[in-house]
């Protein structure tokens, strides 16, 4: 069971880690700067700011989720209560983007089905790695 529950939550988290890491060139690929050329400064640099700073806690976050998967001697209920945390908020997140999807240019409009399909994905293998763990610590 141990073995199905690393797995799962594993896979959960690596998809994280790499989504959180292709976030820092994200810009350079959506070439977001010939976009927001007349846009003022500090428009560009928030921007700029929110995205990486998004990735850098998002990556943080979810590093730490797999140091808690690989320290046994931490508390369980801690560990659940990060995983929770993680969960809720990607059901947000999903939420938010289903409610207001950003605008995107015509050949891009398939990408809104993937900003609930990974962040709902991952909540439902985080819940299923959290229940796993919960039936492995009762």
């Amino acid at each position: 069971m141990r073995r199905t529950f690393i797995g799962i939550y594993g896979f959960a988290l690596m998809t994280i880690l790499a989504m959180a890491g292709y976030h820092f060139y994200l810009p350079t690929h959506m070439h977001w700067a010939e976009g927001m050329v007349d846009a003022p400064v500090m428009l560009r640099w928030a921007l700029d700011a929110l995205n990486y700073l998004w990735s850098l806690v998002t990556l943080c976050f979810a590093g730490l989720m797999v140091l808690y998967l690989r320290k046994p001697r931490i508390d369980a209920r801690a560990k659940r209560l990060a995983s929770n945390m993680f969960c809720i908020y990607w059901v947000l997140h999903a939420v938010f983007l289903y409610f207001y999807p950003p605008a995107l240019p015509p050949h891009l409009q398939w990408i809104p089905m993937l900003f609930l399909i990974f962040p709902l994905a991952n909540v439902g293998m985080l819940s299923l790695g959290n229940w796993i763990f919960r039936e492995e610590t009762a």
